[in-house]
């Protein structure tokens, strides 16, 4: 289920402590200065999402900041918190998204990637499945944890080409 990140703050915290160091979550945490995440009381500016399995355990975190000058959002993060991946958070992430466009009506979603990150081809499944799109390969731009440079890839999906590929009308 999907759910708002501020009821489960604390929570939220333990586990990005707990994978702040860990190497198999350096694309999401980058170098080893990362932070936990800053939810904020209110949603004008970013969403925070956790979703959570029958029991209420969290099982992964989604965010994106919000830009309403451009109807978009220009930076979607999500991370996993279950090894080998879950059904569920698939489904809320797929939820999100869909709200994004569908409930909310931002006009663009846009997110980056290490470019040899485990989960890239799960990405770029996602640009092809909704009409997505890479626009942009940055190289040597993203230092991780193991003291080496890493390209990046830039992602982006159109709500007209998510509307699209699910069949709707505008």
């Amino acid at each position: 289920m999907l759910k708002h990140a501020n009821s489960y703050r604390g929570e939220l915290n333990s586990k990005f402590v707990e994978t702040m160091f860990d190497m198999k979550y350096m694309y999401y945490h980058y170098v080893t200065s990362s932070n936990a995440p800053s939810i904020e009381d209110d949603n004008i500016y970013s969403h925070s999402f956790v979703s959570v399995d029958e029991s209420g355990d969290i099982l992964g975190y989604i965010c994106y900041d919000v830009n309403w000058t451009s109807v978009s959002v220009p930076s979607f993060g999500a991370i996993s918190f279950v090894p080998g991946g879950s059904i569920t958070y698939a489904r809320d992430l797929l939820q999100c998204i869909d709200n994004i466009f569908m409930k909310y009506n931002f006009n663009r979603i846009e997110w980056w990637a290490v470019a040899d990150n485990p989960a890239i081809r799960g990405y770029k499944n996602l640009c092809k499945r909704f009409g997505g799109r890479e626009v942009g390969y940055l190289r040597q731009n993203t230092k991780l944890m193991d003291n080496k440079l890493h390209d990046s890839i830039i992602f982006e999906i159109m709500r007209e080409d998510y509307i699209k590929s699910k069949g709707r009308k505008k």
